[in-house]
């Protein structure tokens, strides 16, 4: 639980710097209780100009809205998030500016009954800026200086640093640590606070390396002098070698080749612990040497001389001599010849072997498992070697395809020999032990060496040459290929070596090119080859030489970039897609549009936002001409401003349309509705998922929640829908009279509303609020009111161009059926009636000023002040008005009234 005592100020490194690793002390963890509470630090240290920390505040995360807002030193607003859900509940804040900052929350539930709302003060004071960058190149056996804090940051000698390796090893304590191995490294940083704590404390990670990756062999890590080892890299490179002895300050040159054969008897300067290195320059980065080393341990060997050899005195008396003289500790040595073993000699001991016959005798030591032979020739005077046969020498030679072995030729002197020979090398190898032949003279070819050569006639008699024979070898040319050479779509093949040299290539035994040192020559299919390589010069020096080599072509490289990782917060993971292939097979750099690595593995986290390319080559191929994948990480969405539309819900409605339309549409957008009841409780409205728009048929209150295409909410918005309560119908008669001859017809008004569409025959005619039809036919008027509700009204027209009315001429005044009263058509809008007698005295007067059309009006029973009136003849005037028409018109008829 984070409390008031605790002053550590926890750095929280921005992710996108995302070399930068958290420790588990980075995050400030807190007990969620049902119960809403703001918990989070009170200070913090910005570093990049921003830092991260995260804000808790409990409650029920699964029903509960937050609604976050944290406002600058200025008072400005910088962060504005609100939603449901644990990745609400506890949320990272990112703080620009230094300096006070105010933290609020506010925790609604149910129907946005507010459970919470409190704020808290966060100081933000000015953190060390981090220099230390994602990936440094190590170039040759030059280190490299990798640094946390610029040298001008503030009270840096009060920071405590420390570097850890790959292994969790301590390997610096300083802000800048010099690396020559390659591999990850790890930097805490931090003040020490007054109470031993660790105030403001920065992880960091970053790996160094050279720009290639290859990984160099040997053949056996341990080894003794006289063997030949070889070292070989994983991928067809051309570099030099050199190789370095512990406790020594320089390296020894080997040369520049694809692999390198070591001679530890002439390479390595005797016993001891070795590294070997391969220096390769890549075309990509000139500058930057890659490089990698082996180690390898020479053991110390058994070390001897033979000295004091006494001939013996004839070929078959055992009176000669020599001795063994000790150099070093030896644990077993043996005489093969004479069966002798003996154990544990020291260094300066001298061993006799006294009373042996004269003949070639085998030494072999052993010490520390390292082995060494040599031979020991004790020499016949009686009678001497020369006396009986001859040996000439004869040297290598060269071909045209290599080298011709050297030859022995034994003549014996006084005639045929009956009896063995036996010939070894100058290291006791057994060679030859045959029968003499039946010549005079015979010839042994065998490659040069060191040799020795004895005869033994059927008497026993062992003569054997005084001196050792040295069938001179002839040098080759020198020169190297790869031994195995993966290929993608072609390898321009250039051997290494020195002098003027032509090349013959062959495939499978044919011929397919030549071409001189200096060139190449494209490998574009697999299989076995073989290489010559030859002087060019008519006289050569040295003899050809023929390489064997493996040629395998790589299937196709296929990678992509995949963003398999997004938070809500904008945190991303990409990797490379390499389509089921192993990513030990393969070689991978990430790369930012200044071509610097920043990356190296399956998996990446990006530095910025902006164009990066991915780099995928077959581990162990050359250069292979690939394209890399350019790809831009765009900052992400964060918030959206949304807003519910709903269309009207009319009174007789079955639904109405909710649509969220949103403040920008440049992203995937995804949809959540949710029905809330007057109680509170929410309904997930899933059959709506993904869903702009939904049609409701419930009133009440509905939410909307924009997602983006990783699910997470960028915005919502809260609607309260009901019914309109507003059911004005328009005011339309059923039918109206028009005159098309003269254009006269009635203006028809249906009263207040928003908005008004006037219809013939299903044409729209009008919009005006009144219309006056022209035309016969059928009409119909849609209208919508203040709420956006349609309302719609039909009504019919008729041709009427004559001023019609109908009064009775004679009425009985007992008879109600025929009583008087006035009809008129619907031209006619206003009427006056005047009944007068004969003597000119106005019995009735009737006015009606909204006359319906053939509705009678103006009705008389025949009384005149409550009495019937005399029968006879009386006078009806009648006069009618129309405004729309402007008809003013007066007529008069007679009335008979009968009793």
């Amino acid at each position: 639980m984070f409390t008031n005592s605790i002053k550590y100020c926890i750095l929280f490194i921005f992710l996108f710097f995302s070399f930068l690793s958290f420790s588990n002390n980075n995050i400030i963890l807190f007990e969620l209780r049902n119960d809403p509470e703001l918990t989070g630090p009170e200070r913090l240290c910005a570093v990049f100009g921003s830092v991260i920390a995260e804000f808790s505040a409990g409650g029920i995360p699964a029903t509960d809205r937050y609604s976050w807002t944290v406002t600058d030193p200025s008072g400005n607003e910088i962060f504005s998030r609100s939603g449901r859900g644990e990745i609400y509940e506890t949320v990272p804040i990112r703080f620009n500016s230094l300096g006070n900052h105010t933290v609020s929350l506010e925790v609604t539930r149910g129907s946005n009954e507010t459970v919470f709302s409190g704020s808290r003060n966060v100081e933000v004071i000015q953190g060390p800026e981090i220099t230390l960058r994602p990936d440094y190149l190590l170039c040759g056996d030059e280190p490299t200086t990798i640094s946390a804090l610029p040298e001008n940051t503030p009270q840096l000698n009060q920071y405590t640093f420390e570097w850890t390796n790959a292994a969790g090893n301590q390997v610096g304590n300083q802000n800048e640590l010099v690396v020559s191995q390659e591999g990850s490294y790890f930097v805490a940083l931090f003040f020490t606070n007054s109470e031993g704590g660790q105030d403001c404390l920065i992880t960091g990670s970053t790996y160094v390396g050279p720009p290639d990756d290859f990984v160099l062999s040997i053949s056996q890590d341990e080894g003794c002098g006289g063997q030949t080892v070889q070292v070989t890299a994983d991928t067809p490179l051309r570099g030099d070698w050199s190789v370095i002895k512990q406790g020594e300050s320089d390296r020894s040159d080997l040369g520049n080749s694809f692999s390198l054969n070591l001679n530890t008897e002439t390479d390595l300067n005797g016993p001891g612990n070795y590294t070997i290195f391969f220096s390769v320059v890549n075309p990509q980065n000139p500058n930057c040497v890659s490089e990698r080393s082996i180690p390898f341990t020479l053991t110390d060997g058994p070390e001897y001389i033979s000295q004091n050899v006494s001939p013996a005195s004839s070929c078959s008396t055992n009176d000669g001599a020599f001795e063994i003289e000790v150099e070093s500790n030896i644990g077993n040595l043996k005489i093969i010849e004479l069966g002798y073993e003996g154990f544990n000699f020291t260094d300066g001991e001298v061993i006799p072997f006294d009373n042996i016959p004269p003949g070639i005798y085998t030494i072999e030591a052993e010490t520390n498992g390292c082995f060494k032979t040599s031979i020991v020739i004790v020499p016949s005077l009686g009678p001497e070697a020369q006396e009986v046969y001859d040996v000439n020498v004869i040297a290598e030679s060269c071909n045209g395809l290599g080298i011709n072995e050297g030859t022995l030729e034994i003549t014996f002197i006084n005639g045929i020999i009956e009896g063995e020979y036996r010939l070894v090398t100058g290291n006791g190898g057994v060679i030859e032990e045959a029968p003499i032949p039946n010549l005079t003279s015979f010839t042994i070819d065998l490659p040069g060496d060191f040799y020795a050569f004895e005869i033994t006639d059927t008497n026993g008699c062992t003569i054997p040459w005084e001196s050792v024979l040295d069938v001179e070898r002839r040098n080759r040319v020198s020169f190297s290929v790869p031994s195995n050479i993966n290929i993608c779509e072609s390898f321009a093949l250039s051997p290494s070596g020195n002098g003027d040299l032509e090349f013959e290539l062959s495939r499978e035994g044919q011929v397919i090119g030549t071409f001189d040192s200096g060139e190449s020559f494209d490998l574009t299919e697999g299989g076995n080859y073989s290489i010559l390589g030859r002087e060019k010069s008519s006289d050569p020096e040295r003899c050809p030489r023929r390489i064997d080599f493996q040629v395998n072509v790589s299937e196709p490289l296929e990678f992509d970039v995949e963003l398999v990782t997004r938070d809500c917060f904008g945190n991303m993971v990409y990797e490379a897609e390499l389509f089921g292939r192993d990513p030990e097979s393969v070689t991978i750099r990430w790369r930012n549009n200044q071509g610097e690595i920043v990356g190296r593995g399956v998996s990446w986290i990006p530095t910025a936002y902006e164009t990066f390319f991915l780099e995928v080559q077959p581990r162990g191929s050359g250069f292979c001409a690939i394209d890399p994948v350019q790809f831009n990480v765009v900052e992400p969405i964060f918030s959206v401003e949304v807003e519910i539309e709903a269309d009207p819900f009319c009174p007789d409605a079955p639904f109405t349309v909710l649509t969220a339309v949103l403040e920008r549409e440049d992203f995937n957008s995804d949809f959540r509705w949710i029905f809330i009841d007057p109680d509170g409780e929410l309904t997930a409205l899933s059959m709506f998922d993904g869903e702009r728009s939904i049609a409701i048929e419930e009133e009440g209150t509905y939410e909307v929640l924009v997602l983006d295409e990783y699910g997470c909410e960028l915005g919502s918005d809260v609607l309260l829908v009901l019914r309109t309560l507003d059911d004005t119908r328009p005011e339309v008669n059923d039918s109206y009279s028009v005159c098309q001859e003269i254009n006269l017809s009635e203006t028809i008004n249906p009263g207040e509303f928003e908005s008004y569409e006037w219809y013939f025959n299903g044409s729209l005619v009008s919009t005006d609020p009144t219309f006056r039809p022209l035309l016969v036919g059928a009409y119909s008027l849609v209208v919508t009111n203040a709420d956006g509700c349609p309302f719609e009204a039909e009504f019919e027209t008729f041709e009427d161009c004559d001023f019609q009315y109908v009064f009775p001429t004679g009425m009985v005044l007992t008879d109600p059926e025929k009583l008087f009263e006035v009809f008129v058509n619907d031209a006619v809008e206003s009427a006056q009636v005047w009944i007068h007698n004969r003597q000119g005295q106005l019995i009735f007067f009737c006015e009606d000023l909204d006359v319906q059309s053939r509705v009678s009006f103006c009705q008389w029973d025949g009384t005149f002040s409550g009495e019937l009136v005399p029968t006879g003849t009386y006078v009806v005037t009648l006069k009618y008005d129309s405004e729309r028409f402007g008809v003013n018109e007066k007529v008069s008829k007679n009335l008979v009234i009968m009793k």
